[in-house]
């Protein structure tokens, strides 16, 4: 009785200390938690057969032997199977209550088993809350020394079992096992006689065990209770805060075609021509940049009254607003960003006009190769300008085997551009 009450308060106060825990719980990597466990229990090793006649292993229900101890550690090397190590010794004998004969044998066993936290295979540990089951499996090596036939035992057997456990502590839990051994050419009968070896005798155990168990390691929560964060989610988190990361410094605040980590200059008028550190490109007194200076003053002198419109569109069908590509790819140079924010700027400033894209390849040879690198390449570049914004029906995409060959020649491996 004083048992049973001892258990309770061991039980009460690790729900005490569960609920403060969990206050401040949180996941953690696998590398981080503890690893390591030590295991200690005892218990009953019943063998149920083989028996000499006259000889049985025989206690009245509700019975509790204490006949067996077990001591191991195992070693968790992913968050859900491991492996354990274990060394124990029993003592079989006969019930004095019973009509047995008098017998005694007892036995050193070592065994090596795999182990699988089912909480974590079955992804239920919050669910389980502080409970676990441990289910595992290997190889039993035990040695019997029986009373009555003096030349020692040697077996090798397969054992599987399971292990119910509730966490008492941050890092100390209960344990309860129940196990069955099955040994291949057990010479002896459990009562210690020699067994008939013609009938190729094998041996039928059971054993039954309470214990405890500790969590080894810096980590103050028992390790088959940590929540672990999930690797591939780790990876997948950096890789979404890398892609963040990029987003902000590609963004483009006076809209120059310059990521704003890269720009020198971030409050340049929109539209005007910059280098690749964002600068305006030779700015006059007058504040036009040479490069614009001089094809409005070619096309002033044509015509006084052309509009800034008519002037931009000119700009475009010059080509002097580009996107170049990798060789041989269809994969836009960081360079050319600047001109795909241009177009764009255009287009979202001038709701009624449009674009064709006319796509080039990186020789003016005309064959299907080059054909399909042309299309490629117009086809990026517009479903670029769609995500910034611009409506796919203002996109119109042609070929280049329309141009002569001296456009072709002056565009090669480009994406050109004519304002409609």
């Amino acid at each position: 009785m004083k048992k049973v009450f001892v258990l309770a308060i061991l039980i009460f106060t690790s729900a005490s200390l569960e609920a403060q825990e969990k206050k401040g719980k949180k996941e953690v990597p696998f590398s981080n938690i503890n690893k390591w466990t030590v295991e200690l229990s005892t218990g009953q090793a019943k063998g149920i057969r083989p028996y000499t006649e006259g000889y049985y292993d025989f206690h009245e229900f509700g019975t509790v032997i204490t006949n067996s101890i077990n001591v191991g550690a195992r070693y968790m090397f992913s968050p859900t199977y491991g492996t354990k190590l274990d060394f124990g010794y029993f003592n079989l004998k006969n019930n004095p209550k019973s009509t047995s004969k008098p017998f005694e044998q007892d036995a050193f066993t070592v065994s090596l088993q795999g182990v699988i936290n089912t909480s974590r295979l079955f992804n239920i540990e919050r669910p389980m809350g502080k409970f676990n089951i441990l289910l595992h499996g290997g190889i039993h090596l035990s040695k019997l020394n029986s009373q009555i036939y003096p030349k020692k035992d040697n077996n090798i057997g397969l054992m599987v079992g399971f292990s119910p456990e509730i966490k008492l502590f941050n890092k100390l839990s209960l344990t309860t096992d129940v196990t069955v051994v099955e040994n291949f050419k057990q010479y002896n009968n459990w009562d210690g006689n020699l067994a008939d070896r013609s009938l190729n005798q094998s041996g039928f155990m059971v054993y039954t065990s309470l214990g405890l168990s500790y969590s080894i390691g810096k980590n103050k929560s028992h390790g088959d209770w940590q929540e672990i964060k999930d690797e591939k989610l780790q990876k997948i988190d950096s890789l979404n805060n890398k892609v963040s990361e990029f987003e902000a410094q590609m963004k483009d605040k006076d809209n120059d075609g310059i990521p704003d980590y890269l720009d020198k200059e971030n409050n340049s008028n929109s539209g005007v021509a910059v280098d690749s550190k964002g600068k305006t490109i030779q700015i006059n007194k007058d504040g036009i940049p040479v490069e614009f200076e001089k094809y409005i003053a070619q096309k002033t002198n044509e015509n006084n009254k052309i509009s800034t419109l008519n002037l931009t569109k000119g700009f475009i069908n010059e080509r002097y607003i580009s996107v170049s590509f990798e060789t041989g790819k269809d994969v836009i140079i960081k360079s050319s960003i600047k001109d795909i924010n241009y177009i764009k700027n255009y287009l979202l400033n001038n709701p009624n006009e449009s674009i064709t894209i006319i796509g080039h390849a990186d020789t003016a040879v005309l064959n299907p190769k080059n054909t399909k690198l042309s299309n490629s390449r117009a086809e990026v570049v517009k479903s670029t300008l769609i995500k910034l914004g611009v409506e796919a029906a203002r996109l119109n995409i042609i070929s280049s085997e329309k141009e002569t060959v001296e456009e072709m020649v002056d565009s090669l491996n480009k994406v050109i551009f004519k304002a409609n």
